[in-house]
């Protein structure tokens, strides 16, 4: 299932904050409790591993949920739009 999840999202583009923030949402597709239940390491070539605070890990999910909160609120939109184009 995270597999699936990451290598349908995941691109050579992402810059470190967007594949954390993937990281972080495919997590919250199989953890419960969110942020407390999820630790972050960062490791980059030369560098040391970096581990990201909980506060962070919360930012990250709280950003996550509000996107998802407006990706439905777009797909209802479309939903009732496609509702009033079949009663004309």
């Amino acid at each position: 299932m995270l597999n699936e999840f990451l290598e349908k999202h995941y691109t050579d583009e992402l810059t470190i904050d967007a594949a954390v923030k993937l990281a972080v949402r495919a997590l919250l597709e199989v953890v419960e409790h969110g942020a407390k239940n999820i630790d972050v390491g960062i490791l980059e070539r030369k560098k040391t591993l970096s581990k990201l605070q909980e506060t962070d890990i919360e930012k990250i999910v709280e950003e996550i949920k509000k996107e998802e909160e407006l990706e439905d609120g777009n797909k209802d939109k479309e939903k009732e739009k496609g509702k009033e184009k079949d009663k004309d």
